[in-house]
């Protein structure tokens, strides 16, 4: 009888050893994956600015490193819990993201920070897989443009709706801009102060009015584009 027990105690002690180091693992594993997504979203931001070049501000790099993580948390606090889903889904309703966005492409960005955010928290290997996928598309986009080199002017003449034009200046230049100009306004202005460079928003009537702005700058900007809304 007491050898029978004590084996009993020996198993119970070994499947509790078990658990515990389960429940370390699980620990664990719900650490390291904010640090996988925000990895993955800071190489998002790195290799995408290099074609994109209003990302690398303030604001953005800011929002790359908090957004995934956040949405990570989130979903992770709430995926076994129907009431927190509910009032997520009520607070959501009621508090709406307001940030102004440049183009289609920065609606696609902030949908891929979410993205990695969610997939991280769910299986870090298909947000990897994700991340590189998204990475090399500035690749993949100057491979087409060396075949097809129109479609960078394409969408500029098959719109009659309200334009953006967004345009990198040295900081030595910004007194020369004109920031109420007309048939348009100024929607925001960052700074980056490492390349000693401002980045001006804005919006336009029409795609005309764009390219009228852009025709009458006194000095030449380092990087501009011109897009539909």
């Amino acid at each position: 009888m007491t050898t029978v027990y004590t084996k009993f105690m020996l198993l119970y002690i070994y499947f509790s050893k078990v658990a515990t180091m389960l429940e370390i693992l699980d620990n664990l594993n719900f650490i390291y994956k904010p640090f996988v997504a925000l990895a993955l979203s800071g190489l998002l931001l790195f290799t995408h600015s290099f074609k994109f070049k209003f990302l690398l501000n303030r604001n953005t790099v800011y929002l790359t490193m908090m957004l995934p993580v956040i949405i990570l948390i989130l979903t992770q606090t709430i995926a076994t819990n129907l009431y927190l889903s509910l009032g997520l889904i009520g607070a959501l309703s009621i508090v709406r993201y307001r940030t102004p966005v440049k183009s289609q492409y920065e609606l696609a960005y902030l949908f891929a920070l979410i993205a990695i955010g969610i997939v991280s928290g769910v299986n870090p290997k298909y947000a990897i897989f994700l991340t590189s996928i998204l990475i090399i598309l500035p690749i993949i986009y100057e491979i087409i443009l060396k075949f097809f080199p129109g479609i960078s002017n394409e969408l500029r003449f098959y719109s009659d709706g309200r334009a953006q034009l967004n345009a990198t200046f040295n900081k030595a230049n910004i007194d020369s801009i004109e920031i109420n100009p007309k048939n348009g306004r100024l929607i925001r202005v960052d700074s980056n102060a490492k390349e000693n460079q401002s980045n001006y928003l804005f919006s336009f009537d029409s795609l005309a009015d764009a390219y009228r702005f852009k025709n009458a700058l006194k000095e030449k900007p380092e990087s501009l584009s011109i897009s539909n809304s």
